[in-house]
């Protein structure tokens, strides 16, 4: 339904978080609402994408998920990142109209980097890639429903701003689940969808992907109006001129973000790039459906709360409130590690187990699960590295700014170099995870000293590390279950059973007694966490 004018005239122009919208709520509740979401729309679309895997050759997953995706993140992050920055810091005191309008401006950017990056991939694909079916109709679909994502920013700041997440909740739950099932009917009605040589793979991943930009675009206008769609001519000034259409200072600050985002969009993409230019389109399949299982929990859980802490972050500087900012970052950080850790310590051993059950029998053969185990000690170095990003990019001014481009050129050698050397070493397609292991660690270094600095010494980094006895209970389960599966002998049992693995009396006790165990670890250090905050709320 379209609001009223009035709605329309009270809600256009964005306006950041003020401090009183957050700083007396716990950190985490705001990013509840995101987590269900991811959690909801995944676990249905996983079971799509189960069906989808199974039909799709590792050829043409390969292209859509690392190349075309790679190509849409590209025309995404690099329009829409510096605006979204910097309209989130804006103070609500001093928005205006012109200042509204710059939530416009990623469209009006995207539209010639969507064709410069549209360009730049077709003319340097390789042919095996060119000569699928349906392959320039494919980008083509991908650059439009990039240029529809970006004419919702408006909407979308607008939502962040004020930590309104329902409609979002809305839009993307029906937008995920009908993307899965779009790709998952187009896929099927292929003639060819038993061959090698499928016809309409890479064109039921793009019609996919174009659903998914429509059906959000049309749910926020239906919630919000037309009036979203277009930039609005700015009031007149004490001096009777008008104001300049956009704000020139919020500009400039956009433009040094998007800048830093041309480092940190290479960081970020740089595995896949790496495989678009190094490995076949079967292997990229492999790495890709890895990445596509190791990544649920990031996109689950952590992206949601990384997108709800720069929103707090964001507010609270614009509100002069540092020791809040600080205060939130050391409460979503504290929490964050020592249950994060619970992965590595628990996923690992059942790795061999999980590959049975998710992947494909063609993909088994490839390097999937060994990056599937290395994304298990990839997600807790991602938890943290994102929510001190997020705190960074909303408290850093624009000398800072500047002085992290410079920073992440450095950090992309490194992850470039030690990819190369792992590859070196035969760690196979894993090489990409450990290289970002080491380029986040490294980026997490360099934003705990920002911080630091940000915080003249109230900040310290000891106060993130796991208490003793969390390290205790997890180390001590950790080994427990190690030793549990070899002595009932779990691998050979799969490796000579296959699927049939999971109706073996030694499998079924090393997943019990695993899961038991791991339930018991996560409650003891949720228990401890919690008992921690309720001791630091009496004190105050």
């Amino acid at each position: 339904m379209v609001k009223p004018k009035q709605y329309v005239e009270a809600h256009h122009e964005p306006k950041p978080a003020s401090a009183s919208q957050s700083p007396n709520q716990p950190s985490f509740l705001s990013a509840l609402p995101l987590i269900f979401l991811q959690l909801g729309s995944r676990l249905f679309s996983f079971a799509l994408n189960q069906a989808l895997l199974r039909i799709a050759t590792p050829s043409a997953f390969g292209t859509a998920t690392i190349q075309f995706e790679l190509l849409l993140n590209t025309i995404l992050f690099l329009s829409r990142e510096g605006v979204r920055t910097a309209l989130l810091r804006v103070d609500s005191s001093t928005s205006s109209r012109s200042t509204a309008n710059v939530a416009f401006v990623p469209f009006f950017l995207g539209c010639p980097i969507a064709l410069g990056a549209a360009y730049t991939y077709v003319s340097s694909a390789a042919d095996e890639t060119r000569a699928q079916p349906f392959f320039m109709e494919a980008v083509a679909l991908y650059v439009v429903g990039a240029l529809v994502e970006l004419l919702k920013e408006p909407m979308h700041i607008a939502i962040m701003t004020g930590l309104d997440t329902r409609i979002r909740l809305r839009a993307e739950g029906i937008a995920v689940v009908g993307r899965s099932v779009v790709t998952l009917l187009v896929m099927y009605t292929d003639p060819l969808k038993d061959s090698p040589t499928q016809n309409r793979a890479l064109l039921a991943f793009a019609l996919g992907q174009a659903f998914y930009a429509v059906c959000v675009e049309v749910i926020y206008l239906l919630h919000y109006g037309a009036a979203y769609l277009y930039p609005r001519k700015p009031e007149l000034n004490k001096d009777g001129k008008a104001e300049a259409f956009f704000d020139s200072k919020v500009i400039r600050l956009s433009a040094s973000v998007t800048f830093q985002s041309l480092v940190k969009h290479f960081l970020t993409e740089g595995d896949k790039l790496l495989l678009s230019w190094f490995t076949s389109l079967e292997d990229q399949g492999g790495y890709a459906i890895a990445l596509n299982y190791g990544s649920l929990i990031a996109r689950i859980i952590l992206q949601p709360l990384e997108e709800t802490s720069r929103s707090i972050f964001s507010g609270l500087v614009a509100a002069k409130d540092q020791a809040g900012a600080l205060h939130h970052l050391t409460t979503f950080l504290s929490s964050q590690v020592p249950i994060s850790l619970i992965l590595p310590i628990f996923g690992p051993p059942f790795i061999p187990l999980a590959a049975q059950l998710l992947l494909p029998p063609q993909y088994l053969m490839t390097s999937a699960p060994e990056v599937l185990a290395a994304w298990m000690w990839y997600i807790p170095i991602l938890a943290l590295n994102g929510q001190l990003e997020a705190f960074m990019a909303s408290t850093a001014n624009e000398k800072a700014m500047n002085r992290q481009s410079v920073a992440m050129a450095v950090f992309s050698a490194i992850y470039i170099s030690s990819a190369v050397v792992a590859y070196r070493m035969d760690l196979g397609d894993a090489s990409l995870v450990y290289a970002n292991m080491l380029n986040l660690t490294i980026r997490i270094v360099y934003a705990l000293v920002w911080t630091r600095e940000y915080s003249r010494g109230a900040f310290s980094w000891k106060s993130l590390l796991p208490g003793k006895s969390d390290i205790a209970v997890l180390v001590s389960s950790g080994v427990l279950v190690r030793l549990l599966g070899n002595k009932l002998g779990v691998l050979e049992v799969i490796s000579r059973t296959g699927k049939r693995a999971f109706l073996e009396r030694p499998v079924l006790l090393h997943v019990g007694i695993g899961g038991v165990v791991g339930v018991l670890s996560l409650g003891y250090i949720t228990r401890r966490i919690w008992r921690s905050k309720l001791g630091r709320v009496k004190q105050e």
